[in-house]
């Protein structure tokens, strides 16, 4: 008799998924931090100096490339974030991956790249409201205030023992923070405890 095999569905979880309520609990008129999961995030990466290399990139995402250290550049949902002379971050909606790639690597067919899937690499928080300078602050080693960060800017530090990516993504202030998927309970239980004095 033949065995019968049952079909299992499994749901996609976050890291950040058993800690949404404590996030929302812990947000405030001055301070909010979400969890964004399931970000496409592609890595870049080639010769920035040739010009074919970035128009090609232009046309197959949108967004002109970031040559400037420590910058971002955005269009709808498609963000480029510069990581270093010769490598990008690419951040897109969910699912989108296969469909970019396939045509990053049409645009780029003439020229030496390395293109890899990184999606399930990274989760990304996003911390907003006027007091966010004061949280990253507490745990960060790198100075947040008005006067050295305005929109499009990246830094690639810690927070406490926690390796992140920091994009100030919008002025009100808005920062979005990439951490490894293992780090990622450990980062946002460090800035809950830095957002408790904000707390409504």
């Amino acid at each position: 008799m033949a065995e019968q095999i049952q079909e299992i569905t499994l749901e996609a979880r976050s890291p950040l998924t058993d800690l949404a309520a404590r996030m929302a609990n812990a947000s405030s008129d001055q301070v909010k931090l979400t969890e964004v999961p399931f970000r496409t995030q592609l890595t870049l990466r080639g010769n920035a100096d040739e010009k074919a290399f970035a128009d090609g990139v232009k046309r197959a995402l949108g967004v002109a490339l970031p040559i400037k250290a420590n910058t971002a550049n955005s269009k709808g949902e498609i963000d480029i974030l510069w990581m270093g002379p010769d490598e990008w971050l690419i951040l897109a909606p969910e699912g989108e991956a296969t469909r970019l790639m396939s045509t990053l690597k049409v645009m780029l067919s003439d020229q030496f790249i390395a293109l890899v899937d990184i999606s399930d690499n990274r989760t990304m928080l996003t911390l907003s409201g006027s007091a966010s300078w004061d949280v990253l602050n507490k745990g960060a080693h790198l100075d947040f205030h008005p006067r050295s960060w305005k929109k499009g800017m990246i830094a690639q530090s810690t927070y406490g023992r926690a390796q992140v990516i920091f994009w100030q993504s919008g002025n009100e202030p808005e920062f979005r923070l990439l951490v490894r998927n293992s780090f990622a309970e450990y980062l946002a239980t460090f800035l809950m405890d830095a957002m408790a004095e904000f707390a409504n």
